[in-house]
């Protein structure tokens, strides 16, 4: 597969960030809660012993079974769906009609077919919907079979004159042996009187022994793209496949609006290995890199400077290296003709202040940065070196940060010890994967049109902003969240990157990692509060800083405070597994195995 551009880098947009922000402060306010109890079981799939990899994991392990149909929700009214132990699509709608926020259990929509037997399969996956329009729905049943159906429209679900249609099902997408699924996205669009619907379905596969030598790798994530077409809505047919695969799982993968491209993130690249209609070229693939390979270059950064390391031969006389330094770029290697590094750096440098010394068969190449900027590598593209923190620079980060969040109501400001999390910086804070990249796949020239390295950007959730656009992604960029909406516009050019910063969590790229029971994360399309659900039990809420109207000052630095950001923490009566969550503007929807709560969101 062709790789049409360099990669490019996340512009961050400066006004955005916010450099002087001085934590969360613990609310006490109450968060008016309603409930409704659960007239059927949750149906709860889990991993087998067989499927213990990390790829199953990630793409299966922790599901979220609550579904909101995000064409059907406004201010006063939001309709929501999860799966029972006899495969009902049940319904529950929030109103207001009555001045008072009321959840209704409205009759199943749908009931997947076959239940009895499907049920039983070993290994099964959970269930899974997607809503790609107004009127229709797609489903994995997860145990083989896909339906596409035409549901009409479902903004009143109580008034519903009629139930679902069954339009298309397939029960061999993955060949006869009905291998398991689960769907990822699903997109309706119309071409020129032509209707069709892109299914995103991810499978984890072991590999054979040709994929094991190549990737090093015992299993492997496919994603197949399936293209349903139909000229009057009632006869489909799958009228293309395509297929990708990695030997690592996808944080998120879904599809542009235009239906003509994916967006796929993840710790290693998928590769477009098969087409029904077009052939792959594959010469221009290059060797993937193994993944137990041992780095040719190890590197660490600080604010002012990138200090790269190469180990040589023993013996190896200074004489024999030669280094070239420019602005950008760097080139190095022994005068015999063997190269070690060279191409584009990621950021620019002094030449003038920029070194290099050799001691005990240790290379080290100083490189003074021209500006602050995080480097994501050190050479633009090149993926095989590794990038490592020492012990003084995590203890800065951790003394810098830990003021950032509170457990405890602080009622002393001029106290000298301040509440603060004291954890150190754990497993989940380190970097991801050097080979991490956020990539734009054209699924008609099989190239990847756009890339952004992701190696110090810590992919922390996806989430769900309009209808008319692609679902956003929540990167760590330092200590905060970042949210990047995707496809943020369908006419771009190469030129133009596909991905834009739309939203900034202040610190929560710090506070998630100190979360250690945490299940799930998301926030609402207007980006007014982010929450982390434990297993069970809690709920974190943080706001965003809202302005405040009377003279404060920190009695510590003497700046006068403007804004306050809130954390709340919301405890369910009872210590009850969290089976889904989902945020919109005012209400943040917690599924329980025996109920389904609406924590209204407004502040009062």
């Amino acid at each position: 597969m062709a790789l049409t551009t360099d990669a490019d880098e996340l512009k961050v947009q400066s006004d955005l960030l916010n450099p002087n922000f001085d934590g969360y402060k613990l609310s006490l306010e109450p968060l008016p809660t309603y409930k409704t109890n659960l007239e059927t079981e949750i149906d709860v799939a889990t991993l087998t012993d067989k499927q213990f990899s990390y790829q199953h994991l990630k793409a299966l392990g922790c599901h979220n079974h609550l579904i909101l149909d995000q064409w059907a929700m406004n201010a006063g009214h939001y309709i929501l769906y999860f799966v029972d132990k006899l495969w009902n699509i049940c319904c529950i709608e929030l109103t207001t009609e009555s001045g008072h926020p009321k959840l209704i259990n409205v009759n199943p929509a749908f009931q997947i077919p076959n239940r009895n037997n499907l049920h039983l399969i070993p290994g099964r996956h959970n269930v899974t919907i997607n809503f790609p329009a107004p009127d229709w729905a797609v489903i994995a049943d997860g145990a083989g079979t896909l339906y596409l159906l035409e549901t009409g429209l479902r903004t009143n679900v109580q008034d519903r004159s009629s139930s679902w249609q069954l339009r298309f099902t397939k029960s061999d997408v993955l060949g006869e042996n009905r291998g398991l699924f689960i769907l990822c996205d699903a997109l309706f669009h119309t071409e020129n009187e032509s209707h069709f619907v892109e299914c995103l379905i991810l499978h984890v596969d072991e590999a054979d022994e040709e994929l094991k030598d190549k990737y090093n790798a015992t299993f492997m994530t496919v994603l197949e793209w399936l293209t349903l077409s139909s000229d009057d809505k009632q006869i489909w047919s799958v009228k293309q496949t395509r297929r990708l695969r990695s030997s690592r799982s996808a944080d998120c993968c879904f599809f542009e609006k235009s239906g003509k491209a994916i967006y796929i993130a993840g710790d290693r690249l998928f590769q477009m290995i098969y087409d029904s209609e077009r052939p792959i070229n594959t010469t221009e693939e290059k060797e993937p890199l193994k993944d137990d390979c041992p780095p040719e270059y190890t590197w660490m950064q600080n604010a002012e400077s990138v200090t790269v390391h190469f180990l040589l031969p023993e013996g190896t006389p200074k004489e024999s290296i030669y280094i070239t330094l420019q602005s950008d770029y760097i080139d190095v290697g022994f005068k015999t003709g063997n190269q070690l590094l060279s191409g584009q750096l990621d950021h620019l440098i002094n030449t003038q202040e920029s070194t290099w010394t050799l001691n005990d068969n240790k290379l080290e190449v100083y490189l003074s940065k021209r500006d602050g900027s995080m480097w994501s590598l050190v050479v633009r593209g090149n993926m095989r070196g590794e990038m490592v923190a020492s012990e003084e620079q995590l203890a800065e980060i951790h003394n810098r940060l830990s003021h950032l969040t509170s457990e405890q109501w602080n009622p002393n400001p001029d106290k000298q010890n301040k509440p603060f999390n004291s954890q150190q910086l754990e497993d989940c804070d380190a970097y991801p994967d050097t080979q991490a990249m956020l990539v734009r796949i054209d699924g008609v020239k099989h190239e990847i049109t756009h890339q952004a390295h992701l190696g110090s950007h810590q992919w922390l959730f996806n989430t769900f902003t309009d209808v008319e656009k692609a679902p956003a992604v929540c990167l760590r960029h330092d200590v905060d969240g970042l949210v990047w909406q995707l496809g943020d516009d369908d006419s771009f050019d190469l030129a133009t990157q596909p991905w834009r910063h739309v939203a900034t969590f202040n610190a929560f790229g710090y506070v998630q990692a100190s979360k250690q029971q945490k299940k799930f994360s998301t926030c609402p399309p207007d980006f007014s509060y982010v929450i982390i659900s434990d297993c069970s039990k809690h709920c974190y809420i943080y706001r965003q800083p809202l302005a405040i109207t009377s003279s404060i000052r920190n009695r510590k630095t003497g700046h006068q405070v403007t804004a306050v950001a809130k954390q709340q923490v919301l405890s369910l009566e009872a210590a009850e597994n969290i089976m889904g969550v989902q945020a919109t503007n005012h209400y943040l929807f917690i599924l329980t195995p025996t109920k389904l709560l609406a924590v209204n969101m407004e502040l009062h």
